[in-house]
């Protein structure tokens, strides 16, 4: 089964984003607040590898779901749920670096939208971690959010982003 949701933003890896101190100065640029879970997610090398094996030719469709539409239920679902029903929507994990280049991007955020990226989760003293987006009056910031497979998203109308490659240059 095909995802017949629309493209929501084309993406791609941006060439003067080649370090983890590159996406630092240019989260801080834009006066992006961080928070510790997402600090964690960026120190991983899993994050430095997402950058450095980034194709900068490759562009990919970003799709917004929720939770509910996914999984086709209303009270919420699993983050196991989740990734597997994306997955029969043919619909894939983002790689680590989308997560901060979004939010750099996408100023536009109204507020009280959290964006969770469907991403692999990363392992830290927190546990498996994913990257949320926020917006809360004027500052935007970039969390982590609870990847464990078996972690419950009460809401069903928890957004995800999730991608597919598109095409290149």
């Amino acid at each position: 089964m095909r995802s017949n949701s629309k493209v929501w933003k084309i993406i791609r890896p941006d060439v003067n984003l080649k370090t983890v101190d590159d996406f630092l100065n240019a989260l801080k640029a834009r006066r992006v607040i961080i928070g510790s879970w997402a600090w964690d997610i960026m120190s991983h090398p899993i994050f430095f590898q997402s950058i450095v094996e980034a194709n900068l030719d490759q562009e990919y469709e970003l799709f917004i779901l929720n939770t509910s539409q996914l999984i086709g239920k209303q009270g919420g679902g699993t983050t196991a749920e989740v990734f597997a029903s994306a997955e029969q929507l043919y619909l894939e994990k983002c790689p680590a670096w989308v997560g901060p280049m979004l939010r750099i991007d996408y100023n536009d955020q109204p507020a009280g939208r959290r964006l969770i990226i469907g991403m692999e989760p990363v392992n830290s003293p927190h546990g498996r971690l994913v990257f949320c987006l926020d917006r809360e009056g004027f500052d935007l910031l970039l969390r982590g959010g609870n990847g464990e497979p078996k972690h419950l998203w009460r809401r069903g109308d928890s957004q995800w982003v999730f991608c597919r490659p598109y095409k290149s240059r």
